[in-house]
């Protein structure tokens, strides 16, 4: 039986160029889409919103958290709300993460990239992420751990990917851009 990650692995074993892979968190290496799921439905119930279900919000997911947000209930939120949402999200989040482990193949397809480099961009905390990471193993299979600044902002994801991708070119001069793979769960 196939896992959810082999075809990724073929393609990309497939790719003379691509060099270095960055991975996701939430969702590709650190299985989470239930607690993920239930924080956000804490998050809506905080604000009086409807609940969904685990497809509903696959399918609605986007970055900024404000379009996703927004397309479940079709307006913006005040800053107020912001507050009560992100409280909500982290409380709950916070309080499951310990049920919550990597997905079921990640170490195989770690391991399959492991003679390439690989690192982690993720819009989790930092400051959280990398206890995390170093926890369940990872460490010494990434060459970079970025996780979102202290300052909470749910802005594009594409900013950050910018900043690490300049951060692994200082380390290795000679990997471009072209010869990145970004593995994830969502565009």
């Amino acid at each position: 039986m196939a896992t959810d990650m082999e075809p990724v692995i073929a393609d990309l074993a497939g790719r003379a160029q691509i060099r270095h892979v960055v991975w996701d968190w939430n969702g590709t290496l650190f299985d989470d889409q239930r607690l993920v799921t239930a924080a956000t439905n804490a998050s809506l119930r905080a604000v009086g919103c409807a609940l969904l279900d685990e497809e509903r919000y696959r399918d609605l997911y986007r970055r900024p958290l404000q379009d996703f947000y927004f397309s479940m209930v079709g307006r913006p939120y005040s800053t107020v709300e912001w507050e009560l949402i992100d409280s909500a999200f982290a409380a709950t989040y916070a309080d499951g993460i310990g049920t919550c482990g990597l997905t079921v193949d990640a170490l195989l397809a770690m391991d399959s990239w492991a003679p390439h480099g690989q690192s982690l961009l993720s819009m989790y905390d930092h400051d959280k992420l990398v206890p995390l990471v170093d926890a369940l193993g990872l460490s010494t299979r990434l060459n970079r751990v970025d996780g979102r600044p202290a300052a909470r902002d749910y802005g594009p994801k594409a900013k950050y990917l910018a900043a690490h991708l300049t951060h692994l070119q200082e380390r290795d001069s000679s990997l471009l851009v072209e010869q990145v793979a970004l593995v994830g769960d969502c565009v």
